[in-house]
């Protein structure tokens, strides 16, 4: 395999330059697709970047398991998103932090208004960091 070493990068007009560690900083680290009320233990992945595997804690808990070496430190921030289905929004819905964040696991709670924690059948959740 060959590796390209550059300073800069940019656009094909000369413009928006980045250097390799910017994008190295910006880009996801990590993220994943999965199906919230898959049965058993380990949830049904559709998609995934440096995620092995989506384990269910409990309702409406997810423990999101890293590929080794996605993350240099557990100093990262994430976001979350889901619905009901392929085609029904959920409003008042929130994916919080729940326990472990580390380099190689985060665990998520999905909460409704009422703060209950629910199954979804489409969660998303990306990681950002170093």
């Amino acid at each position: 395999m060959s590796t390209l070493k550059v300073n800069n990068i940019q656009d094909a007009s000369g413009s928006n330059p980045s250097t390799a560690a910017q994008l190295n900083k910006g880009r996801a680290k990590a993220w994943v697709n999965f199906n919230g009320q898959s049965s058993g233990t380990n949830k049904t992945i559709r998609a995934s970047y440096n995620v092995d595997s989506v384990t269910d804690i409990a309702v409406g808990r997810y423990t999101i398991n890293f590929t080794s070496g996605a993350l240099a430190d557990a100093n990262y921030t994430f976001s979350g998103s889901f619905c009901n289905d392929n085609s029904t929004a959920t409003t008042n819905t929130v994916v919080q932090g729940d326990g472990t964040y580390s380099t190689t696991e985060l665990d998520i709670r999905v909460v409704n208004s009422s703060n209950n924690t629910i199954d979804k059948f489409i969660v998303c959740v990306v990681v950002h960091g170093n």
